[in-house]
C-alpha cells in the first residue's frame, strides 16, 4: 500500500519541481537559478530534486522536453508533409511551409505566460546550456524548415537568404516571445485579434521578410 502510495506523491514532487523551475528560469535566467531556488520555492528537499533531475542542465532539459515536444512534434509533422508534397512535384507556397512552424506555437505562447517566457529563454539566454538544449531540441525542424525556404528560394544568393532568414525568423522569436514587452515599451496597447486572424498576419510578416 505505501508503494502505490508513493506513485502520486513522486509524480507531485517531479512536477512541482518543473513548475518552480520554469518560473525561476523564466525570471532569472539559466546562470541566475540554483537548484536550491527551484527546491526552495517548489517546496521540496533538495536531495530531492537531485535525486529526480541529477543537476541543474539536466532539469533544463527536461522541463524543456516536457514543455515544448510536443509543438515541436507538430511543427515537424506539418513540415515533414510539405516536404513530401513538395517531392511529388506538387505546389508548396511559402506561407504553408510557416504555417506549419508558427500554427502549433503561436497559440500555445498566446495563452500561457510561463510557456511564451521559455520558449523566448531558450532563444535568447546566452547559456552554452541553453543553446545546446535548444540546438537539440529543435535539430530537426530546423533543418527542415532551412531545406524547404532553401529550396522554394533557390536563386537568392547564399549570404542575402541567411541574412532574409535569419531576420525573418528573429521577428518571429520576438513575436511569440516578446510581444507584449514590445507593446509596453512603445507604450502602446496590445489589441486583442481572433487567433486565427493573427496567424495569417505573423504568416505574412514572415513570408515578407523571406522574400525581401
Amino acid at each position: 500500500m505505501a508503494a502505490k502510495k508513493d506513485i502520486p506523491e513522486a509524480a507531485g514532487t517531479r512536477d512541482r519541481a518543473l513548475e518552480a523551475a520554469e518560473r525561476l528560469f523564466v525570471a532569472h535566467g539559466y546562470e541566475g537559478t540554483s537548484l536550491r531556488a527551484i527546491a526552495g520555492a517548489a517546496n521540496v528537499n533538495l536531495g530531492s530534486l537531485v535525486y529526480y533531475f541529477g543537476t541543474k542542465d539536466a532539469l533544463f532539459r527536461s522541463l524543456c522536453e516536457e514543455r515544448l515536444s510536443a509543438i515541436i512534434a507538430a511543427q515537424a509533422q506539418g513540415l515533414r508533409e510539405c516536404a513530401s508534397r513538395l517531392d511529388a512535384g506538387g505546389d508548396v507556397p511559402l506561407e504553408d511551409v510557416l504555417r506549419a512552424l508558427i500554427a502549433p506555437s503561436l497559440p500555445q505562447a498566446a495563452t500561457s505566460t510561463d510557456l511564451r517566457g521559455l520558449y523566448a529563454l531558450v532563444f535568447t539566454d546566452p547559456s552554452d546550456v541553453v543553446i545546446a538544449v535548444g540546438r537539440d531540441l529543435f535539430a530537426e525542424t530546423s533543418q527542415l524548415l532551412y531545406r524547404l525556404v532553401r529550396r522554394l528560394m533557390p536563386d537568392i544568393d547564399g549570404a542575402e537568404f541567411h541574412w532574409r532568414y535569419v531576420g525573418a525568423l528573429g521577428a518571429l522569436v520576438v513575436t511569440q516571445g516578446f510581444a507584449e514587452r514590445m507593446s509596453a515599451v512603445m507604450g502602446v496597447p496590445q489589441p486583442d485579434m481572433p487567433m486565427g486572424q493573427l496567424i495569417d498576419v505573423v504568416i505574412g510578416v514572415v513570408a515578407r521578410g523571406l522574400r525581401g
